[in-house]
């Protein structure tokens, strides 16, 4: 038994000369049961089972003639009392001497199992959705095979333990030596750990002398005695991932690990990687869900808004929660001024805030509305920053707020964590940033009317005529405030579903890789090839949502042409039915007098297919797709109809908005699309649905006319 209570693997030697035994080591004693007195000086075969003597003989005197035989094979040991323990052999021949080296299959078995059960645990690895969950069954799961285990980090000034799991009396004594936790210690580089960097893994056969080259001189020794003490002497260590930023290794330590398990522990390491790249990707993917969440809360508050201080007041709580920033302000520029003015502030006390009431266009804050460029900054008090020191914000955002190319003011954000936070919200503030302009300008524009009309209101009935325009004016702007915040809107959730979509589709890239791989190295049995299967259809089912969020992020400018619009409609429906449910059918009633259409054939053919797959979505069990075209005055019109359940009212208000769905596995851009398309043709999309009898899609297309400017392209 080691020092830690686990078996020695029990292996030996033994010189046979003219078939009798010479030499017999310490360890094939312990494996016959016998002194070694009792081995030397008797023949061989006497050791082995009755069955196999012969066959023993045999080989033995065909090896003296020279004729090959195996040189490694596995015999039964007959031991004392009447039991047997199978071996491994392994022959060498020197001259008319035999050297045998004997080792035991039953540790050599239990070996296998524990490292089949490593290989089944980095399979379950993939079930875990956060980090801190995938590292916590990585530290059990090791540790329940008998292998301590630590993540380490690559760092300019030496190897960082994120964290370790070791026997108590490691962690307690390093921590008695040293007064420091081992979780966060920063050690030396040492040869051990620049061969893992530069060769993707080490083994050593000594762990207690490569861990005390990781400490400084004064406790090397101690920390040896320790590791050794422990029973944890060999060690595997394998970096996680090649890419330029992959600063990890992972790292097993035990008494039973040898040389050639190596590859089994880069095999985990491989699952382990891919399980940290889903989880990281699920996690920045459920971040921007929250932060599209939080735009469209800000948008909704901006269709809403009838002052300016409430609904800076209700964005800043909004962008708050979802930025994690503690202090928000805004300023507005007064162009009569020349300066910016503070409109907004929350985070700071109001005598310091106070301080910053006015900002001069010469300044720092006229530099980001001149250069319309987002920045961030860290909040050093002997630097640049230094008058801010009094709010107590660590770094800075700064964002314009700009409308239709006009600058209006500038939203800044306060972070009590260092500026890559700030960095990584800034396209959320940006975004944010967007609507808030919109309002600004918006109720800029609304007071001016207002001014203007009660100053005519002055003049009297002669001005009646005039009043009345101004009271139309007024309308017509609400409802260009209505449509500048929605085509913001839109544009904004255009962006964000870009650096989302993209963002996205590079882990997914590497978790296909990654399971490509592991179906190639590893022949899975029946569970883990059905968790293989299930990690693949998930990555798939997201790789569908990140194509939806490209589809609904790229400019769709349509290139018109005359193009048939039943070839356009058959071709999309065909698709949509390529994997049609059963009892599903289709009716057609298509007016060949239609004449060709102005369009982008390609964008029209998504917003049918989308407009069709929802239709056979909705008819699970079947049903009939009718299809119909007509020439309606200067437009041709299609109508898509289903049999399905129908739209509820409170649904059907809401299915062109982008993000909304009622289906558990949808994105909500589909019809969204779908309105795009068909608006950006200059025409009209139209639903109509009785519940419980089915629903009809009406398309609207212009006839030998241009399409209809509907507000800024998004993406």
């Amino acid at each position: 038994m080691t020092s830690a209570g686990r078996p020695a693997e029990q292996a030996g030697t033994i010189i046979v000369r003219a078939g009798i035994v010479v030499y017999a080591s310490e360890g094939v004693a312990a494996l016959v049961g016998r002194g070694v007195g009792e081995i030397v000086g008797r023949g061989f075969s006497e050791f082995v089972v009755p069955e196999q003597r012969a066959m023993l003989q045999d080989r033995y005197e065909r090896r003296m003639r020279g004729e090959p035989v195996a040189q490694g094979y596995a015999l039964a040991i007959a031991l004392p009392g009447g039991g047997r323990r199978l071996v491994e052999i392994h022959v060498e021949q020197d001259g008319g001497d035999l050297l045998v080296h004997v080792r035991d299959l039953a540790l050599r078995e239990v070996r296998r199992l524990r490292l089949d059960a490593v290989a089944t645990l980095g399979a379950a690895l993939q079930r875990e959705l956060g980090e801190e969950a995938i590292y916590a069954r990585v530290r059990e799961g090791l540790w329940a095979l008998g292998l301590a285990s630590a993540l380490m980090r690559a760092e300019p000034d030496g190897v960082r333990v994120l964290w370790a799991r070791v026997p108590p009396s490691v962690s307690e004594g390093f921590l008695a030596r040293t007064g420091l936790a081992l979780d966060g210690y920063l050690g030396h580089w040492n040869e051990f750990s620049r061969r893992v960097w530069s060769d993707g893994s080490a083994f050593t056969e000594d762990w207690g002398l490569e861990a005390s080259r990781f400490m400084p001189g004064e406790l090397a020794a101690p920390t040896r005695s320790l590791v050794n003490g422990a029973g944890i002497g060999k060690a595997a260590a394998v970096r996680l991932g090649e890419r330029a930023d992959a600063d990890l290794y992972v790292l097993v330590a035990g008494d039973w690990l040898r040389g050639d398990d190596v590859p089994a522990v880069r095999l985990f390491a491989a699952q382990l990687a891919a399980a940290l790249d889903a989880a990281r990707t699920i996690a920045d993917l459920s971040r921007r869900n929250a932060e599209l969440a939080a735009l469209n809360r800000v948008a909704e508050l901006a269709g809403e808004a009838t002052d300016l201080p409430g609904f800076f007041s209700r964005a800043s709580e909004v962008l708050r929660e979802a930025a994690g920033c503690e202090g928000v302000a805004i300023w507005v520029l007064d162009e009569a001024a020349g300066e910016l003015v503070q409109a907004y502030v929350h985070g700071a006390p109001r005598e310091v805030a106070a301080r910053f009431d006015h900002a001069a266009l010469a300044g720092p804050l006229g530099d980001i509305l001149r250069e319309r460029t987002p920045r961030v900054a860290e909040g050093d008090p002997s630097g640049p920053l230094a008058r801010l020191a009094p709010l107590g914000f660590r770094s800075y955002a700064w964002v314009p707020l700009v409308v239709r190319s006009k600058p209006v003011g500038v939203l800044s954000a306060g972070f009590r964590t260092p500026a890559a936070e700030g960095r990584a919200r800034l396209d959320l503030l940006a975004a944010a940033g967007a609507h808030i302009a919109a309002v600004v300008e918006a109720q800029r524009l609304l007071s001016d009317l207002r001014r203007r009309a009660e100053e005519q209101s002055l003049l009297g009935a002669e001005n009646a005529r005039l009043y009345e325009d101004l009271r139309r004016s007024y309308a017509d702007l609400e409802r260009a405030q209505r449509r500048i915040i929605q085509g913001e809107r839109l544009a904004a959730l255009g962006e964000m579903s870009a650096v989302v979509a993209h963002e996205v589709r590079n882990p997914l890239g590497v978790i296909f890789n990654s399971l490509g791989a592991l179906r190639r190295l590893v022949r899975a049995p029946d569970d883990a090839k059905l968790l293989l299967d299930i990690v693949e259809e998930e990555a798939d089912r997201l790789n569908r949502i990140v194509g939806d969020l490209l589809d609904f992020a790229r400019p769709s400018t349509p290139e018109l042409r005359p193009e048939p619009l039943e070839r356009v409609v058959e071709d999309a429906v065909g698709a949509a039915l390529a994997q049609r449910p059963a009892g599903v059918e289709v009716a057609r009633d298509l007016d060949a007098s239609v004449p060709p259409v102005p369009m982008d054939p390609r964008l029209v053919r998504q917003a049918v297919l989308n407009v069709a797959v929802n239709a056979v979505q909705a008819m699970p069990r079947g049903g009939r797709l009718t299809l119909r075209t007509r020439r309606t005055g200067e437009e041709a019109l299609l109508e898509i109809e289903d049999t399905g359940a129908g739209i509820p009212d409170e649904v059907r208000a809401r299915i062109f908005e982008p993000f909304f769905t009622t289906k558990a596995s949808g994105t909500g851009l589909g019809l969204a699309v779908v309105r795009r398309i068909v608006e950006g043709h200059g025409g009209t999309v139209a639903v109509r649905s009785t519940p419980g009898e089915g629903t009809v899609f009406s398309l609207r297309f212009p006839l030998g006319r241009a399409p209809v400017e509907k507000g800024p392209a998004m993406g």
